[in-house]
């Protein structure tokens, strides 16, 4: 009986230590996924961080290509204004000289 009780009491605790050993694995186990986790959080946070960098990036690209258009059109309507003025200035010219030169054919005609 002696040698029931003493085996029991060996078995009983054989099962307390594989017991106490598969709490551990788990633990360790948990404490694993809990990095992996945590890693994933972090490479989340990482992605989002970037991807908002990125947006405020081309936020920011976006206004300075808005601006130079402006600027371009702007330069582009002076320029289309100068060469208005300047072709009108020429036409000017151009009809001053033919009356001139109609008023000179006149007299010679008129001279003959």
């Amino acid at each position: 009986m002696i040698y029931a009780i003493f085996g029991c009491l060996i078995i009983i605790g054989f099962l307390v230590y594989k017991l106490y050993q598969k709490q551990r694995i788990d633990k360790s186990e948990l404490e694993q996924y809990n990095e992996e986790i945590l890693r994933a959080k972090l490479a989340k946070a990482m992605w989002d961080k970037n991807i908002e960098e990125a947006k405020e990036k081309v936020k920011y690209e976006k206004y300075k290509l808005d601006e130079c258009k402006k600027d371009l059109q702007s330069a582009l309507d002076t320029y289309k204004d100068i060469a208005e003025t300047r072709l009108k200035e020429i036409n000017t010219q151009i009809e001053e000289q033919r009356q001139k030169r109609q008023e000179d054919l006149d007299k010679v005609i008129e001279s003959k």
